[in-house]
């Protein structure tokens, strides 16, 4: 509910069964495990994206420990990654096509975390020092993020890259 209150809910282009007493794994955009063990009932994923919101993510988010993948792509929102560390099971972050512009906190990323797409998030500069210190990344994606400079010799340190994408930047 934070979530949905925190990122003005109420004018979102999609939002079946928010705030209502229906189970949060019913909410438009939310995936819960199925497995049938521990994880059950458990949010999976968030995955909003092109849908009206606006304003900063909770970082209470990180605090789902089995939350594996958010998508928050084409929303006028910020997601902060200081307390980036407490989320145990991440694997896949897209923030493409918002307001993100600081990282700082996602360099603490659990080993799981393979997947960061942020694509047109006017980042300007470098690519900074807390994406290439995710030791585990397989795909990066920057395309369009006003980046300039030399690409940093840490990026070439990442053995478990994979896919890197740095289209239409300078």
């Amino acid at each position: 509910v934070e979530l949905y209150i925190n990122l003005q809910g109420e004018k979102w282009d999609r939002s079946e069964n928010w705030l209502t007493k229906d189970d949060f794994c019913t909410w438009y955009g939310i995936e819960c495990w199925d497995i049938g063990d521990s994880k059950t009932g458990r949010v999976r994923k968030i995955l909003l994206p092109n849908n009206g919101l606006i304003g900063t993510v909770p970082e209470t988010i990180y605090s789902m420990h089995h939350l594996t993948t958010v998508d928050f792509s084409r929303n006028e929102i910020v997601l902060p990654f200081k307390n980036f560390k407490e989320s145990l099971h991440m694997f896949s972050v897209n923030v493409a096509n918002t307001k993100t512009k600081d990282f700082d906190g996602i360099e603490h990323a659990s080993d799981f975390f393979h997947e960061l797409l942020a694509d047109n998030t006017r980042l300007e500069g470098a690519i900074p020092t807390e994406i290439v210190s995710i030791k585990n990344l397989r795909i990066l994606s920057l395309m369009e993020c006003d980046l300039s400079g030399q690409i940093p010799d840490e990026l070439f340190n990442l053995v478990e890259l994979q896919e890197l994408y740095l289209s239409n930047n300078d």
